[in-house]
Protein backbone atom coordinates (compact mmCIF):
# COMPACT_ATOMS: atom_id res chain seq x y z
CA UNK A 1 0.00 0.00 0.00
CA UNK A 2 1.45 3.36 -1.07
CA UNK A 3 1.94 5.85 1.86
CA UNK A 4 0.60 8.46 -0.51
CA UNK A 5 -2.22 8.22 -2.83
CA UNK A 6 -4.74 10.16 -5.06
CA UNK A 7 -8.02 10.73 -4.07
CA UNK A 8 -10.71 8.59 -5.86
CA UNK A 9 -13.39 10.37 -8.24
CA UNK A 10 -16.52 9.03 -7.06
CA UNK A 11 -18.28 7.35 -4.57
CA UNK A 12 -19.35 3.63 -3.95
CA UNK A 13 -22.56 2.74 -2.56
CA UNK A 14 -23.36 0.07 -0.48
CA UNK A 15 -26.44 -1.22 1.94
CA UNK A 16 -25.71 -3.24 4.71
CA UNK A 17 -28.41 -4.39 7.79
CA UNK A 18 -27.67 -3.37 10.87
CA UNK A 19 -24.42 -4.95 12.25
CA UNK A 20 -20.62 -3.58 12.85
CA UNK A 21 -19.76 -2.06 10.39
CA UNK A 22 -16.35 -2.00 9.21
CA UNK A 23 -15.48 2.12 6.93
CA UNK A 24 -11.83 1.83 5.21
CA UNK A 25 -11.51 5.32 5.68
CA UNK A 26 -8.95 5.41 2.80
CA UNK A 27 -11.42 4.75 0.49
CA UNK A 28 -13.64 7.87 -0.80
CA UNK A 29 -17.17 8.44 -1.05
CA UNK A 30 -18.68 4.73 1.12
CA UNK A 31 -22.87 5.01 1.69
CA UNK A 32 -24.01 2.67 3.66
CA UNK A 33 -28.14 2.14 4.34
CA UNK A 34 -28.68 1.36 7.87
CA UNK A 35 -31.95 -0.62 9.23
CA UNK A 36 -33.57 -0.57 12.07
CA UNK A 37 -36.63 -2.71 12.61
CA UNK A 38 -37.56 -2.95 16.38
CA UNK A 39 -41.12 -4.00 17.41
CA UNK A 40 -43.32 -1.72 19.54
CA UNK A 41 -44.63 -3.08 22.78
CA UNK A 42 -48.34 -4.58 22.40
CA UNK A 43 -51.62 -2.73 21.92
CA UNK A 44 -54.03 -2.04 24.34
CA UNK A 45 -56.55 -3.83 22.14
CA UNK A 46 -54.44 -7.30 22.77
CA UNK A 47 -54.53 -7.34 26.53
CA UNK A 48 -56.23 -10.25 28.28
CA UNK A 49 -59.66 -9.35 29.70
CA UNK A 50 -60.34 -9.99 33.40
CA UNK A 51 -62.80 -12.67 34.68
CA UNK A 52 -66.40 -12.11 35.11
CA UNK A 53 -68.44 -13.87 37.95
CA UNK A 54 -71.57 -13.64 35.81
CA UNK A 55 -71.24 -16.31 33.08
CA UNK A 56 -73.73 -14.28 31.13
CA UNK A 57 -71.57 -10.88 31.14
CA UNK A 58 -68.19 -12.92 30.15
CA UNK A 59 -70.28 -14.27 27.27
CA UNK A 60 -71.00 -10.44 26.09
CA UNK A 61 -67.93 -9.84 26.75
CA UNK A 62 -66.06 -12.41 24.93
CA UNK A 63 -68.87 -11.70 21.58
CA UNK A 64 -67.85 -8.31 21.32
CA UNK A 65 -63.80 -8.00 22.44
CA UNK A 66 -61.96 -8.49 19.07
CA UNK A 67 -59.30 -10.98 18.35
CA UNK A 68 -55.89 -10.95 19.07
CA UNK A 69 -54.17 -9.74 16.77
CA UNK A 70 -49.88 -9.39 16.28
CA UNK A 71 -48.47 -6.31 17.63
CA UNK A 72 -48.19 -3.51 15.09
CA UNK A 73 -44.60 -3.51 13.72
CA UNK A 74 -42.68 0.16 13.23
CA UNK A 75 -41.75 0.82 9.64
CA UNK A 76 -38.26 0.02 9.08
CA UNK A 77 -36.06 3.30 9.09
CA UNK A 78 -33.43 3.76 7.01
CA UNK A 79 -30.08 6.26 7.74
CA UNK A 80 -27.06 7.01 4.68
CA UNK A 81 -23.26 7.34 6.53
CA UNK A 82 -21.34 8.55 3.82
CA UNK A 83 -17.48 8.43 4.27
CA UNK A 84 -14.80 10.50 2.33
CA UNK A 85 -11.26 10.44 1.88
CA UNK A 86 -8.34 10.97 2.39
CA UNK A 87 -8.49 14.79 2.58
CA UNK A 88 -4.76 14.93 1.17
CA UNK A 89 -4.21 18.38 1.08
CA UNK A 90 -1.14 19.11 -0.98
CA UNK A 91 0.39 22.69 -1.17
CA UNK A 92 -0.90 23.37 -4.68
CA UNK A 93 -4.03 23.49 -3.43
CA UNK A 94 -4.11 25.94 -0.39
CA UNK A 95 -1.86 27.88 -2.95
CA UNK A 96 -5.09 27.87 -4.92
CA UNK A 97 -7.20 28.42 -2.24
CA UNK A 98 -4.77 31.67 -0.71
CA UNK A 99 -4.99 33.34 -4.10
CA UNK A 100 -9.41 32.40 -4.82
CA UNK A 101 -9.29 34.65 -1.38
CA UNK A 102 -7.30 37.44 -2.54
CA UNK A 103 -4.74 36.61 0.03
CA UNK A 104 -6.56 36.99 2.72
CA UNK A 105 -7.44 33.97 4.25
CA UNK A 106 -7.92 30.21 1.89
CA UNK A 107 -11.22 29.71 -0.26
CA UNK A 108 -11.39 26.03 -0.37
CA UNK A 109 -14.93 25.68 -1.57
CA UNK A 110 -14.20 24.90 -5.39
CA UNK A 111 -12.26 21.78 -4.07
CA UNK A 112 -15.04 20.21 -2.54
CA UNK A 113 -18.32 21.36 -4.98
CA UNK A 114 -18.93 18.11 -6.91
CA UNK A 115 -19.35 16.36 -3.68
CA UNK A 116 -21.27 19.02 -1.44
CA UNK A 117 -24.15 18.26 -2.08
CA UNK A 118 -23.44 14.43 -1.38
CA UNK A 119 -22.43 15.38 1.70
CA UNK A 120 -25.38 17.27 2.94
CA UNK A 121 -27.98 14.63 2.22
CA UNK A 122 -26.20 11.99 3.70
CA UNK A 123 -27.64 11.59 7.13
CA UNK A 124 -24.24 11.07 8.92
CA UNK A 125 -20.98 12.52 6.94
CA UNK A 126 -17.58 11.01 7.76
CA UNK A 127 -14.23 12.66 6.74
CA UNK A 128 -10.68 11.02 6.87
CA UNK A 129 -8.77 14.03 7.20
CA UNK A 130 -5.15 13.35 5.98
CA UNK A 131 -3.84 16.39 7.19
CA UNK A 132 -3.51 18.04 10.91
CA UNK A 133 -4.88 22.14 10.83
CA UNK A 134 -1.61 23.63 12.64
CA UNK A 135 -0.90 26.81 10.90
CA UNK A 136 -1.39 28.41 14.38
CA UNK A 137 1.74 26.74 15.65
CA UNK A 138 4.08 25.59 12.45
CA UNK A 139 4.26 27.01 8.79
CA UNK A 140 1.57 25.41 6.38
CA UNK A 141 3.32 22.62 4.32
CA UNK A 142 2.84 20.04 1.89
CA UNK A 143 4.83 17.03 0.59
CA UNK A 144 5.84 14.80 2.63
CA UNK A 145 5.13 16.56 6.05
CA UNK A 146 1.94 17.92 5.27
CA UNK A 147 0.32 21.15 7.51
CA UNK A 148 -3.27 22.74 6.53
CA UNK A 149 -4.74 25.95 7.08
CA UNK A 150 -7.30 26.17 9.81
CA UNK A 151 -9.97 27.29 7.47
CA UNK A 152 -9.99 24.07 5.93
CA UNK A 153 -11.41 22.60 8.61
CA UNK A 154 -14.16 25.61 8.43
CA UNK A 155 -14.86 24.57 5.27
CA UNK A 156 -15.38 20.65 5.99
CA UNK A 157 -17.54 22.05 8.91
CA UNK A 158 -19.68 24.52 6.16
CA UNK A 159 -19.94 21.20 4.14
CA UNK A 160 -21.46 19.15 7.31
CA UNK A 161 -18.92 16.32 8.02
CA UNK A 162 -20.51 15.47 11.10
CA UNK A 163 -17.46 13.43 11.79
CA UNK A 164 -13.59 13.58 11.36
CA UNK A 165 -11.03 11.21 11.31
CA UNK A 166 -7.04 11.99 12.39
CA UNK A 167 -6.72 8.28 12.58
CA UNK A 168 -3.88 7.95 9.61
CA UNK A 169 0.20 7.91 8.79
CA UNK A 170 0.26 11.78 8.47
CA UNK A 171 -1.48 12.50 11.94
CA UNK A 172 2.16 13.05 13.18
CA UNK A 173 3.50 15.36 10.07
CA UNK A 174 4.20 18.04 13.01
CA UNK A 175 4.89 16.09 15.95
CA UNK A 176 2.66 16.06 19.33
CA UNK A 177 2.60 20.12 18.91
CA UNK A 178 0.46 19.76 15.74
CA UNK A 179 -1.44 17.12 16.78
CA UNK A 180 -2.26 19.11 19.97
CA UNK A 181 -2.85 21.91 18.12
CA UNK A 182 -5.36 20.61 15.60
CA UNK A 183 -7.05 18.90 18.90
CA UNK A 184 -7.68 22.56 20.01
CA UNK A 185 -9.36 23.95 16.92
CA UNK A 186 -11.52 21.22 16.39
CA UNK A 187 -12.74 21.96 20.27
CA UNK A 188 -13.79 25.32 19.15
CA UNK A 189 -16.12 23.28 16.32
CA UNK A 190 -18.65 21.43 18.86
CA UNK A 191 -21.01 20.58 15.96
CA UNK A 192 -18.28 17.88 14.66
CA UNK A 193 -16.97 14.70 16.73
CA UNK A 194 -13.06 13.68 16.23
CA UNK A 195 -11.75 10.41 16.10
CA UNK A 196 -8.40 9.15 15.80
CA UNK A 197 -6.68 11.10 17.71
CA UNK A 198 -7.44 11.61 21.50
CA UNK A 199 -5.83 13.97 24.17
CA UNK A 200 -5.33 10.77 26.80
CA UNK A 201 -6.62 7.51 28.13
CA UNK A 202 -9.83 9.10 29.19
CA UNK A 203 -10.55 11.13 26.02
CA UNK A 204 -9.77 7.87 24.00
CA UNK A 205 -12.45 5.65 26.14
CA UNK A 206 -15.24 8.70 25.99
CA UNK A 207 -16.34 6.77 22.31
CA UNK A 208 -17.95 9.69 19.85
CA UNK A 209 -21.84 9.17 19.07
CA UNK A 210 -23.48 10.21 16.57
CA UNK A 211 -27.34 9.75 16.34
CA UNK A 212 -29.63 10.29 13.14
CA UNK A 213 -33.68 8.96 12.86
CA UNK A 214 -33.01 7.58 16.05
CA UNK A 215 -30.24 5.31 15.23
CA UNK A 216 -27.03 5.60 17.16
CA UNK A 217 -24.06 5.69 15.57
CA UNK A 218 -20.49 4.94 17.57
CA UNK A 219 -17.39 5.80 16.08
CA UNK A 220 -13.81 5.24 16.90
CA UNK A 221 -10.52 5.92 14.45
CA UNK A 222 -7.65 3.03 13.79
CA UNK A 223 -4.58 3.70 12.18
CA UNK A 224 -2.03 1.18 10.24
CA UNK A 225 1.36 3.57 10.82
CA UNK A 226 2.19 6.90 11.75
CA UNK A 227 5.16 7.44 8.70
CA UNK A 228 7.89 6.65 11.35
CA UNK A 229 6.94 8.91 13.43
CA UNK A 230 5.84 8.71 17.43
CA UNK A 231 4.82 10.56 20.50
CA UNK A 232 6.96 10.65 23.28
CA UNK A 233 6.54 7.79 25.63
CA UNK A 234 5.83 10.18 28.16
CA UNK A 235 2.78 11.78 26.03
CA UNK A 236 -0.65 11.94 27.30
CA UNK A 237 -2.15 12.24 23.53
CA UNK A 238 -3.08 8.72 22.01
CA UNK A 239 -3.57 7.10 18.52
CA UNK A 240 -4.97 3.52 18.14
CA UNK A 241 -2.65 1.50 16.23
CA UNK A 242 -3.64 -1.29 14.23
CA UNK A 243 -1.47 -4.33 15.83
CA UNK A 244 -3.00 -2.86 18.86
CA UNK A 245 -6.09 -5.61 19.21
CA UNK A 246 -6.45 -6.75 22.25
CA UNK A 247 -7.54 -2.74 22.85
CA UNK A 248 -9.97 -2.32 19.65
CA UNK A 249 -11.72 -5.07 20.09
CA UNK A 250 -12.70 -4.11 23.82
CA UNK A 251 -13.30 -0.54 22.11
CA UNK A 252 -16.05 -1.67 19.70
CA UNK A 253 -17.16 -4.35 22.46
CA UNK A 254 -17.91 -1.15 24.31
CA UNK A 255 -19.11 1.01 21.65
CA UNK A 256 -21.83 -2.00 20.97
CA UNK A 257 -23.27 -1.21 24.53
CA UNK A 258 -23.87 2.13 23.67
CA UNK A 259 -24.95 2.37 19.76
CA UNK A 260 -27.04 0.28 17.37
CA UNK A 261 -23.91 0.80 14.67
CA UNK A 262 -20.34 0.71 15.43
CA UNK A 263 -18.28 2.52 12.41
CA UNK A 264 -14.29 1.78 12.34
CA UNK A 265 -12.50 4.45 10.13
CA UNK A 266 -9.14 1.89 9.53
CA UNK A 267 -6.48 3.66 7.72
Amino acid sequence: MSRYRKAPKGPVIFRIALAVVLVGACVGGLVFALQNTNRLPLSASSAQQPESSSSAASTAVSSSTPESSEPPVQKPVSITILGAGDDLIHDTIYKQASQRAGGKGFDFTPVYARIADDIKNADISVVNQETVLASKVAPLSGYPRFNSPVELGDELVNLGFDVINHANNHVLDQNQKGLAATLDYWATKPSVKVIGAYRNDADMENIRIVEAKGIKTAHIGITEMTNGLYLPKDSPYRIIYADNTQLIERLIKKAKTMADVVVISVH
